[in-house]
């Protein structure tokens, strides 16, 4: 669990909206890759 969270980690940025975003897009393509399975 902590490896997973570590590696959802986004990239050092002080915008938190744009964290926001790096998170949505991480979730929606494992999203996307899981429904496709």
């Amino acid at each position: 669990m902590i490896q997973k969270l570590s590696w959802l980690k986004p990239p050092q940025n002080r915008s938190q909206l744009r964290i926001t975003i790096w998170k949505l897009r991480i979730l929606l393509k494992h999203r996307l890759s899981y429904n496709l399975k």
